[in-house]
């Protein structure tokens, strides 16, 4: 956990924020999708209107959420074991993954 001496709090926390990004469902397979492209852009500027450092994008275009086999999830996940990453933003919880009974052992 990163922390910073701040003269208005004791500590706050400072956050290694990533985006993940994953194909739609509802999207065909080929070039990168614009489920993807849309997500990737309007993540991006909701992280910079808070003011956050964005650390990196993983993407998982051509992978459904239905399964948690997918190369940059598995990245991702691999990496806040790591402690490298402490902050994940998705554009819905179903991009992490289709079944939220699952997805709430990563949430947590």
């Amino acid at each position: 956990m990163n922390l910073e001496l701040n003269h208005h709090q004791n500590l706050i926390e400072i956050y290694n924020v990533v985006i993940y990004c994953c194909l739609s469902k509802e999207d065909s397979k080929g070039t990168e999708s614009n489920s993807i492209t849309s997500q990737k852009e309007s993540l991006t500027d909701y992280v910079k209107r808070q003011g956050w450092f964005l650390h990196k994008v993983y993407i998982d275009d051509e992978f459904s959420g239905v399964f948690f086999d997918r190369p940059a999830f598995k990245d991702m996940i691999s990496d806040i074991e790591k402690g490298y990453l402490n902050f994940v933003v998705v554009k819905d919880l179903s991009r992490l993954e289709r079944n939220y009974l699952d997805s709430g052992y990563y949430i947590e």
